[in-house]
């Protein structure tokens, strides 16, 4: 399974995590955007633009960050929001194996 696919599998993950416990109301509405916009993006990833992992990077960097500075943030939120922020960040940054890099014309 390659990274993109990965973080797609991650991206639903979170989508799903914001609705099985209990989550202050900023952490839930976190959780269920942050996965929407790393499913887009690891889909984006895996069809046309293969720059969209970059965004997905981000997008784990600020899950890690909002354990943080969201209010109300549970002790279970912030461990699965630190562990799959890192996750995600660590997929984004490895790059499309197995094919050949687009050429311009």
């Amino acid at each position: 399974m390659g990274a993109r696919a990965m973080n797609l599998s991650v991206g639903f993950w979170l989508f799903l995590s914001a609705f099985l416990w209990p989550h202050g109301r900023p952490q839930t509405i976190n959780a269920w955007v942050v996965g929407m916009l790393s499913v887009t993006f690891a889909l984006a990833g895996l069809k046309q633009w293969p720059n969209a992992r970059y965004a997905n990077w981000v997008l784990g960097g600020w899950l890690i960050v909002s354990s943080f500075l969201l209010p109300g943030t549970r002790p279970l939120t912030a461990v699965n929001h630190v562990v799959f922020g890192a996750i995600m960040a660590a997929l984004a940054s490895l790059p499309r194996i197995g094919r050949e890099p687009r050429t311009q014309a």
